[in-house]
């Protein structure tokens, strides 16, 4: 069972900002719960990017997210990018 949420702190429930998935808070803590990101960090990715901005572990779990929470396009990111939950996650 899930303790504490420290999520809750960082969310305005006043209204203002507004998401359409909740259930991302749960999704958010069962991935932290079973450490997906430190299992995502033992694949041995080759990257030979030049000066990325975000590493292939991050992508690579935002990707697992998305789909997860059902947006499969990339059109979808110009909603997920503006979601005020969703984006204290990344």
């Amino acid at each position: 069972m899930i303790q504490t949420n420290s999520l809750f702190n960082k969310i305005n429930f006043n209204g203002g900002n507004l998401s359409s998935d909740g259930g991302s808070i749960l999704l958010s803590q069962f991935l932290e719960k079973i450490n997906l990101k430190k299992l995502l960090d033992s694949i041995p990715f080759v990257d030979l990017r030049h000066l990325p901005v975000y590493s292939n572990t991050n992508i690579l779990f935002q990707q697992i997210i998305k789909c997860l929470l059902g947006y499969n396009d990339q059109s979808d990111q110009k909603i997920l990018i503006n979601d005020p939950l969703l984006s204290l996650k990344s």
